[in-house]
């Protein structure tokens, strides 16, 4: 369980600096595709509050819906961050 942990970790990370460049463009499409992948991995190891922020990115960039991205954006490092800790893979920092 810990080499899948350390596995979501590293590619959470790649997901969430995505997420973050395709919001700086303003490109909503390219946040629901990495928000989609984010949302799988993160059910899998049953990291809902993680899973269901990025389906709520994934919902709002596909509709358009900048306001729902913008406001899951603001909490998606926290929560990325929440999950590691969970993890207990890597420190909280």
């Amino acid at each position: 369980m810990a080499e899948v942990a350390q596995l979501f970790v590293e590619h959470g990370r790649t997901r969430v600096a995505q997420l973050d460049a395709a919001w700086a463009r303003q490109d909503l499409e390219g946040v629901s595709t990495a928000a989609h992948s984010l949302t799988s991995s993160a059910a899998q190891l049953g990291l809902t509050s993680l899973s269901r922020l990025a389906r709520s990115l994934e919902d709002s960039g596909r509709d358009g819906d900048v306001a729902g991205v913008a406001l899951g954006m603001a909490g998606l490092g926290d929560e990325f961050q929440r999950a590691i800790a969970a993890l207990g893979t890597l420190p909280l920092a």
